[in-house]
């Protein structure tokens, strides 16, 4: 069974403030899964801003959509300054999740081409797709996409 992407961010010690909001923005994130960092997050050393902010997260199901949006953004560095580093922590998140699932090849690379397509087609991606030019099979090339990305963006 396929781990869900926030989980893998979580594993992969990916998963920050600025993760979250990125994931937001896109629809990616869920009230639940913002609800669920905020709890595990009250044990961190935070100031009193900060802790009213994530105290009112743990409960974001309650609160209107405007203000779940806007808190995150107290507790954490603008995502707009790590952009790329960023995405590329949710394209890993997704290409480990993606190379987890017991898939049939054809589907695996239907999904691994809407990947590279949801991404804005990366160049280090070209090879993920059964219409590139090369020889390699788009399930290698995914591997050595996941393998550069962890060397690049070093997670525990």
């Amino acid at each position: 069974m396929a781990r869900r992407t926030i989980e893998v961010l979580e594993n992969l010690n990916l998963l920050g403030w600025d993760v979250l909001i990125y994931g937001r923005q896109r629809g990616w994130v869920t009230i639940g899964d913002l609800n669920r960092f905020a709890t595990t997050y009250l044990n961190s050393d935070l100031n009193d801003h900060q802790l009213r902010a994530v105290a009112k997260l743990t409960s974001a199901e309650k609160l209107p959509a405007w203000e779940i949006d806007h808190l995150p953004a107290q507790l954490g560095p603008n995502p707009l300054s790590r952009d790329s580093a960023t995405a590329d922590y949710w394209r890993l998140a997704k290409l480990v999740e993606l190379h987890t699932q017991d898939l049939d090849w054809d589907e695996k690379v239907t999904q691994l081409e809407s990947l590279a397509a949801e991404f804005g087609f990366p160049k280090d991606m070209q090879g993920c797709s059964r219409y590139s030019v090369g020889t390699a099979d788009p399930l290698d090339e995914m591997e050595s996409v996941i393998a550069k990305l962890k060397n690049q963006l070093g997670p525990g």
